[in-house]
């Protein structure tokens, strides 16, 4: 199955989240990882305060993938458009925006992660909850993690997904990021387990995590009534 990985993150200048930069690397260090899938360099598009036009043309790059990935952290807000339901609307280092639907390649699985809404700087990369360190590159038995995962994202249904940070009308005022919660409570998970740890599951450990320490942030998980979920980690 071909997938593409697509990942984002902003801190504009007039407003910056410097830890949304520690966010992006643990992301593209996780998914390198064996539990995190084994994805090679060429399958990830990694990239720092990227423009719209730059974020569509990556967009496009991904429509003939079975399955992708699409990862945003930074500043965004939920707003009303002319559909009939509420968007995310993420916003760039440039002073532009991008919409959730925008991100979507229309791949025939897709999962969209937006770690937005934020309000307040993240801590410094001495006080991340999950450190790059843990988050080890390939290692042996590479094709057996990539198969299993594989196996898995083709067992699944198809359609799209979408991870939020948090709630409509919440915010992500913790100290710790979405993202550092939810990668810290995966790198549990396969310490202690083997199997697969299917996205939801990922998004409701991370949410139990985040309770002890910012319990008015809900994130989501929206997968649909799907009956066979994506895969986000997997362990042998």
């Amino acid at each position: 199955m071909k997938r593409k990985a697509i990942l984002l993150a902003a801190s504009p200048e007039n407003n910056p989240i410097p830890g949304v930069f520690s966010d992006l690397t643990a992301f593209y260090s996780f998914l390198r990882s064996n539990p995190g899938g084994a994805w090679e360099p060429e399958e990830i598009i990694c990239e720092n305060d990227s423009t719209r036009d730059q974020i569509l043309k990556f967009v496009v790059e991904a429509k003939d993938a079975e399955y992708t990935l699409v990862y945003f952290a930074g500043h965004g807000e939920i707003i009303k458009t002319e559909l009939p339901w509420p968007e995310t609307r993420m916003l760039l280092s440039s002073g532009q925006t991008i919409l959730e639907r925008e991100i979507n390649s229309g791949s025939p699985r897709c999962t969209l992660i937006m770690d937005c809404c934020r309000r307040l700087p993240e801590q410094d990369d001495a006080k991340l909850l999950i450190k790059i360190s843990m988050l080890l590159e390939h290692g042996e038995g590479v094709a057996e993690f990539r198969n299993i995962y594989q196996k898995a994202l083709a067992a699944a249904e198809t359609g799209l997904v979408k991870l939020f940070s948090t709630e409509i009308g919440g915010s992500a005022a913790d100290t710790h990021s979405f993202t550092q919660h939810l990668l810290n409570e995966t790198n549990i998970w396969t310490s202690k387990n083997r199997g697969i740890l299917y996205l939801g599951d990922a998004v409701e450990l991370a949410k139990h995590s985040m309770k002890r320490e910012n319990p008015q942030q809900q994130p989501e998980y929206r997968g649909g009534r799907r009956l066979r979920h994506f895969p986000f980690a997997v362990q042998i």
